[in-house]
């Protein structure tokens, strides 16, 4: 991890009844829990593919609802956006998004396939486990 090792810190993620004005996944530092890094869904919005997003899907409370998040072994940080059923990953220098998983093509007849768990898989190619629901 770019500012130290991870277990020096904590990662976590805020999801359930999110909105566009709170950070999703945050890294403090245990020892003071100052924050070392964060990320905020609503500041990368150009770059994320939000088709499968409904905003008149019924209502949870939550905008993203990230339920996941990971550090990857290059130090990207592996997000869970399960309302945009997406699973993101995010370069951990500047926040933006290098790559992301549609899992919404996997629904039938329009429902949603709540994207959940996602686990990296080393490689080459790499690649992406998810849970649908």
């Amino acid at each position: 991890m770019p500012d130290g090792s991870l277990d020096e810190c904590i990662l976590y993620v805020w999801g359930m009844g999110d909105t566009e004005a709170d950070t999703q996944v945050t890294i403090v530092r245990k020892d003071t829990q100052a924050t070392v890094w964060s990320w905020r869904a609503s500041d990368h919005l150009a770059e994320i593919d939000d088709s499968a997003f409904d905003p008149n899907a019924p209502d949870d409370g939550s905008w993203t609802h990230v339920n996941a998040a990971t550090m990857l072994p290059n130090g990207d940080v592996l997000i869970n956006l399960r309302d945009f059923q997406l699973t993101l990953i995010v370069n951990y220098f500047d926040g933006s998004v290098v790559n992301q998983f549609n899992w919404s093509v996997y629904g039938v007849g329009g429902i949603d396939v709540d994207p959940h768990e996602p686990e990296w898989i080393p490689g080459a190619p790499s690649r992406v486990v998810v849970a649908l629901q």
